[in-house]
């Protein structure tokens, strides 16, 4: 009950590794790329990826930036709080009102060309369902 009636937002936050841009590529992606950022509602014509050079160590990356999940936890949210439902649930109504996941929030940043399909996988993989 506390934390329901307490809480205003709920903050989820991974790195993920930038495209270096001193061997950034595009590229046209293939179907299963291009099924990632339908599913999420994201066009997408190009990716771009790392070559890898010396400046980044042949890794292709360079930097790393954050993705962000931000639960607003309105009226209905903490009412569900309240009647102990799953966390699952919640997330679900969360997204139906317009929060990104943190997939998303990746997805968004690999289709500016910024990271990689790959690493927006790997490091929201572990932490989705």
């Amino acid at each position: 009950f506390l934390l329901g009636s307490s809480l205003v937002q709920v903050l989820a936050q991974r790195l993920v590794r930038l495209v270096c841009p001193h061997c950034k590529t595009f590229y046209s992606p293939d179907e299963k790329e291009i099924a990632y950022f339908e599913k999420a509602g994201i066009e997408v014509k190009e990716l771009s990826k790392g070559e890898g050079c010396s400046i980044c160590k042949g890794s292709g990356y360079s930097g790393r930036t954050a993705i962000f999940e931000v639960l607003t936890i309105d009226r209905d949210i903490r009412a569900l709080i309240r009647e102990d439902i799953s966390s699952h649930d919640i997330k679900e109504l969360a997204i139906k009102k317009g929060m990104k996941t943190l997939k998303i929030s990746g997805l968004m940043k690999a289709a500016r060309g910024e990271t990689t399909l790959e690493e927006v996988l790997r490091v929201t993989e572990t932490v989705e369902t």
